[in-house]
């Protein structure tokens, strides 16, 4: 009999904390712990497939935020989760 396939490799689970990503109107904020941040910039944007040895379908934004941290969030089929915060 031949070897059972192997399922699709995915990235491992994410640890980091879920932010959201809100529209309102003309404006795109990112709410963090009930706290809304409105995100004036983008500064990046990159999938880990170019650089994770797994297929994975993660992709990692940098943004500023209109208090002027740079957030860099993670985007994946479960949703946005917080990375990394520069003040």
């Amino acid at each position: 009999l031949p070897p059972p396939s192997s399922p699709r490799p995915v990235a491992p689970p994410d640890p980091r904390p879920r932010v959201q990503i809100e529209r309102r109107g003309e404006r795109v904020y990112l709410v963090n712990a009930g706290r809304w941040d409105e995100l004036v910039a983008v500064h990046g944007c990159w999938r880990a497939e170019e650089w994770w040895p797994e297929v994975t379908t993660r992709t990692y934004w940098r943004m500023r935020t209109r208090s002027g941290q740079v957030c860099t969030l993670s985007h994946d089929i479960k949703g946005w989760r917080l990375v990394e915060v520069l003040d």
